[in-house]
């Protein structure tokens, strides 16, 4: 069997993916003021620390993908959230990762941002119990919803990114034995 990864919008993933960051921002210290958007201003989260305020954009896309990136217009639209909800600091956070040219305006305007590899890092910091659980999870996810297709279809298929769930289950294995062991 090949599976293609969903493609589109999974409002349901997005929303409990949201959550779960929420939960890595609360386990550094953060009070969870918002979840999932306020009034879409374009933030997910808003979260306070210290009496500073911040405004968190998620965006998460196929874990599968590394065609997705952040370009300097994402940036600047979420620059915007800053005067409309009164925050005093903004944080950037994608499962991908961003152009340089957007790294170069995140610094222009200082918005600190947070990649796959950094996120990678802050949940084997911050809450290495629950990474492997997630990666779980999430990748069983991706092969429920996913299109399933015979290798004849696959072979004319014009799609570049296919995988088995047998893969799938062996990247879940791989991954939580990683983390078992640097326990």
């Amino acid at each position: 069997m090949i599976i293609h990864p969903p493609q589109g919008i999974n409002t349901k993933l997005n929303r409990q993916f949201t959550q779960i960051i929420a939960k890595l921002f609360k386990s550094q210290g953060y009070n969870i003021i918002n979840i999932d958007g306020f009034e879409d201003n374009g933030g997910d989260l808003l979260l306070e620390k210290d009496s500073t305020k911040y405004a968190v954009q998620i965006k998460h896309y196929n874990p599968l993908s590394n065609t997705e990136r952040i370009k300097p217009s994402d940036i600047q639209k979420f620059y915007a959230t800053k005067k409309l909800t009164g925050v005093d600091r903004l944080i950037f956070l994608t499962t991908t990762y961003f152009y340089s040219h957007a790294i170069d305006k995140a610094n222009d305007l200082g918005i600190e941002l947070i990649d796959r590899e950094q996120l990678f890092q802050l949940f084997a910091n911050y809450h290495l119990n629950l990474l492997p659980r997630l990666l779980i999870n999430f990748l069983y996810k991706i092969s429920l919803n996913a299109h399933i297709v015979g290798t004849e279809e696959f072979k004319s298929s014009t799609k570049k990114l296919a995988i088995t769930r047998a893969t799938i289950i062996t990247c879940a294995v791989i991954v939580m034995s990683l983390f078992i062991r640097a326990r």
